[in-house]
């Protein structure tokens, strides 16, 4: 994940990503549909997080490997914010003019899980490489 503002108007950091090892990686967010695990955090900043996720070899996640290969799918997250670690980047009027939050500037955060998806929320996430081998 990246700290860009995303298309629902948020930013989350990456320094306050707390990372459930035992997450899945889920097909486009559907928790009936798991993919594999991840593996390693392997760089972590202010500007990104990339992790190193295992793909399990079921027709699903050999369709997703190869969607991966042809630049198809990218990173997503589901998070949940931690109690007083999030606030409002701004403010507008929503249909019957009421203030609301534009969006939310979220400083930590429990990764619930991890998704490849075709269009992701923060559309500058990526997937870097794909490793093929059999395990």
């Amino acid at each position: 994940g990246t700290n860009d503002k995303d298309w629902d108007g948020d930013i989350v950091d990456p320094m306050g990503y707390d990372f459930d090892m035992k997450s899945p990686v889920l097909w486009m967010h559907a928790h009936g549909m798991p993919l594999g695990s991840i593996k390693s955090i392997v760089e972590r900043d202010e500007k990104k997080a990339r992790c190193r996720f295992k793909v399990a070899d079921t027709p699903l996640g050999r369709d997703a490997v190869k969607l991966m290969q042809v630049g198809a799918l990218r990173k997503s997250i589901g998070f949940k914010p931690k109690a007083n670690m999030f606030k409002p980047l701004g403010f507008k009027k929503d249909k019957d003019g009421k203030e609301v939050p534009s969006g939310w500037h979220v400083k930590g955060c429990h990764i619930l899980e991890n998704s490849l998806v075709s269009v992701p929320a923060n559309m500058n996430t990526e997937v870097l490489s794909v490793d093929v081998r059999k395990s």
